[in-house]
Protein backbone atom coordinates (compact mmCIF):
# COMPACT_ATOMS: atom_id res chain seq x y z
CA UNK A 1 0.00 0.00 0.00
CA UNK A 2 1.27 3.19 -1.17
CA UNK A 3 1.56 6.29 1.77
CA UNK A 4 -0.38 9.42 0.88
CA UNK A 5 2.13 11.29 1.99
CA UNK A 6 4.84 9.58 -0.25
CA UNK A 7 2.15 9.91 -3.35
CA UNK A 8 1.82 13.63 -2.47
CA UNK A 9 5.37 14.26 -2.50
CA UNK A 10 5.74 12.60 -5.79
CA UNK A 11 2.87 14.13 -7.62
CA UNK A 12 4.29 17.59 -6.52
CA UNK A 13 8.01 16.69 -7.42
CA UNK A 14 6.58 15.47 -10.91
CA UNK A 15 4.87 18.77 -11.09
CA UNK A 16 7.62 20.60 -10.74
CA UNK A 17 10.11 18.74 -13.07
CA UNK A 18 7.83 18.89 -16.09
CA UNK A 19 7.38 22.60 -15.29
CA UNK A 20 11.22 23.22 -14.51
CA UNK A 21 12.28 21.06 -17.76
CA UNK A 22 9.28 22.16 -20.53
CA UNK A 23 10.40 22.26 -23.59
CA UNK A 24 11.80 25.31 -25.45
CA UNK A 25 8.96 25.10 -27.56
CA UNK A 26 7.02 25.00 -25.12
CA UNK A 27 7.95 28.02 -23.61
CA UNK A 28 8.44 29.81 -26.90
CA UNK A 29 4.47 29.07 -27.68
CA UNK A 30 3.62 29.98 -23.87
CA UNK A 31 5.42 33.33 -24.62
CA UNK A 32 3.70 34.00 -27.33
CA UNK A 33 0.59 33.32 -26.43
CA UNK A 34 1.26 35.55 -23.26
CA UNK A 35 2.14 38.80 -25.77
CA UNK A 36 -1.07 37.81 -28.37
CA UNK A 37 -3.39 37.94 -24.53
CA UNK A 38 -1.65 41.69 -23.97
CA UNK A 39 -2.82 42.77 -27.49
CA UNK A 40 -6.25 41.24 -26.70
CA UNK A 41 -5.95 43.48 -23.35
CA UNK A 42 -5.36 46.63 -24.98
CA UNK A 43 -7.71 46.35 -27.79
CA UNK A 44 -10.14 45.34 -25.39
CA UNK A 45 -9.39 48.89 -23.39
CA UNK A 46 -9.19 50.97 -26.35
CA UNK A 47 -13.33 49.60 -27.65
CA UNK A 48 -14.36 50.05 -24.09
CA UNK A 49 -12.64 53.78 -24.05
CA UNK A 50 -14.36 54.69 -27.63
CA UNK A 51 -17.72 53.22 -26.21
CA UNK A 52 -17.65 55.44 -22.93
CA UNK A 53 -16.27 58.14 -24.84
CA UNK A 54 -19.12 58.37 -27.19
CA UNK A 55 -22.23 56.81 -25.41
CA UNK A 56 -21.43 58.00 -21.72
CA UNK A 57 -19.41 60.68 -21.52
CA UNK A 58 -19.61 62.32 -18.00
CA UNK A 59 -18.88 58.13 -16.87
CA UNK A 60 -15.91 58.12 -19.12
CA UNK A 61 -14.17 61.04 -17.37
CA UNK A 62 -14.58 59.78 -14.55
CA UNK A 63 -13.44 55.73 -15.55
CA UNK A 64 -10.43 57.29 -17.64
CA UNK A 65 -9.20 59.37 -14.01
CA UNK A 66 -9.78 55.57 -12.25
CA UNK A 67 -10.17 52.28 -13.20
CA UNK A 68 -9.47 52.51 -16.83
CA UNK A 69 -5.93 54.33 -15.87
CA UNK A 70 -5.09 51.41 -13.66
CA UNK A 71 -5.80 49.08 -16.05
CA UNK A 72 -3.44 50.92 -18.46
CA UNK A 73 -0.92 51.15 -15.79
CA UNK A 74 -0.84 47.31 -15.31
CA UNK A 75 -0.43 46.50 -18.35
CA UNK A 76 2.21 49.00 -18.73
CA UNK A 77 2.13 50.39 -22.21
CA UNK A 78 -0.05 52.86 -22.62
CA UNK A 79 2.58 56.10 -22.03
CA UNK A 80 1.29 55.95 -17.83
CA UNK A 81 4.38 56.21 -15.83
CA UNK A 82 4.78 53.66 -13.52
CA UNK A 83 5.99 55.58 -10.58
CA UNK A 84 5.83 52.62 -8.01
CA UNK A 85 8.04 50.43 -10.10
CA UNK A 86 5.38 47.71 -9.27
CA UNK A 87 5.95 44.79 -12.22
CA UNK A 88 3.45 45.57 -14.96
CA UNK A 89 2.68 42.96 -17.88
CA UNK A 90 5.10 44.39 -19.97
CA UNK A 91 7.61 44.04 -17.87
CA UNK A 92 6.98 40.94 -16.99
CA UNK A 93 6.65 39.92 -20.51
CA UNK A 94 10.37 41.84 -21.18
CA UNK A 95 11.66 39.17 -18.77
CA UNK A 96 10.24 35.97 -19.54
CA UNK A 97 10.91 37.31 -23.30
CA UNK A 98 14.64 37.25 -22.07
CA UNK A 99 14.38 34.07 -20.39
CA UNK A 100 12.97 32.40 -23.00
CA UNK A 101 15.19 33.26 -26.00
CA UNK A 102 18.03 32.72 -24.20
CA UNK A 103 17.26 29.11 -23.47
CA UNK A 104 16.35 28.46 -27.06
CA UNK A 105 19.83 30.17 -27.99
CA UNK A 106 21.08 27.67 -25.16
CA UNK A 107 19.35 24.82 -26.83
CA UNK A 108 20.61 25.36 -30.51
Amino acid sequence: MVDKRTSVRYNVYTLTVRATYMSTYEKVEAFNRLTELQEEMNESIRETEQIMRKQFPYEYRNAEAYWIAHLKTALGNHGFTNSTRSPTFLSCLNKLEDNVYDNELDDS
